[in-house]
């Protein structure tokens, strides 16, 4: 398997890109173009990883830190469309988490819209408890604290 991690870069994202041609993955997602890349290569606030195994990048995952909740954020996670239902989301979930600074918080949070039922599934199969929206709020929100 050989996984790695490291920040997403403009080299990624002719593969990244061709993704979206899935119609699931473009309707929950998309639409994925030049200006989300130059959004992703500019914020100083959130963070884009590339996972790859076997030197294949199979996913991407992007994180923000939410100061309030003192929690790290998945704001996007996608899995080669290709390569789906084989862990690789979880694997690369732990990857992320792993690699982040526990200084800044042991929570981390996922915001998922209540129609996204392969989000909703693979946040349940994770264990990560959900609360339903509030009335302002229209996404569900999964929260998990790492174990010390």
């Amino acid at each position: 398997m050989n996984p790695r991690i490291r920040r997403f870069t403009r080299d990624d994202f002719v593969q990244y890109r061709s993704w979206y041609a899935d119609p699931a993955l473009n309707e929950q997602l998309g639409p994925m173009d030049e200006d989300w890349l130059a959004a992703v290569l500019g914020d100083k606030e959130g963070m884009q990883y590339s996972y790859f195994e076997n030197e294949r990048l199979v996913a991407v995952l992007g994180i923000s830190f939410h100061p309030v909740e003192r929690a790290w954020v998945f704001t996007d996670i996608a899995v080669d469309p290709a390569l789906k239902r084989r862990g690789i989301g979880q694997r690369a979930l732990r990857a992320v988490m792993a690699i982040e600074p526990r200084e800044h918080g042991d929570s981390w949070m996922a915001y998922v819209m209540p129609d996204n039922l392969p989000a909703c599934r693979f946040f349940a199969a994770l264990g990560w408890p959900c609360t339903a929206p509030g009335p302002d709020d229209e996404m569900l929100t999964y929260r998990h604290r790492r174990q010390h």
